[in-house]
């Protein structure tokens, strides 16, 4: 019933899990939100000691965001994402085969309306 006679969340009282922007400093996007693993969550005072860091401590993994945990807090890089292994590999190729793409004509729109 909820799905199809209520009225939809204003954009006010949406979650936002994401940032919508970097942060300045850093250039990186951080999680607002974290479930399970706390990967690319900022350590703050409500994250660490909060009700649901609590819970996760006494009934969870124990995974909390922390300063010096396996968990980056830094927040993430669109082109750095990935194993850790293959961090900032690969990306001077991978922006050469893009300008290979964009020197190329492509047609571009509807084939149907050409």
């Amino acid at each position: 019933m909820l799905r199809y006679l209520s009225l939809p969340r204003p954009d006010f009282m949406a979650i936002k899990v994401l940032e919508a922007a970097p942060d300045p400093a850093t250039g990186r996007y951080a999680i607002k939100e974290w479930l399970d693993n706390p990967w690319y969550v900022k350590p703050t005072l409500l994250n660490r000691w909060g009700p649901k860091a609590w819970s996760v401590r006494l009934f969870g993994t124990g995974n909390v965001p922390s300063k010096d945990g396996p968990f980056r807090d830094e927040g993430y890089d669109i082109k750095a994402i990935g194993p850790q292994i293959m961090e900032n590999k690969g990306q001077a190729d991978v922006e050469a085969i893009a300008e290979n793409f964009r020197k190329k004509e492509f047609p571009a729109g509807c084939p149907f309306h050409a």
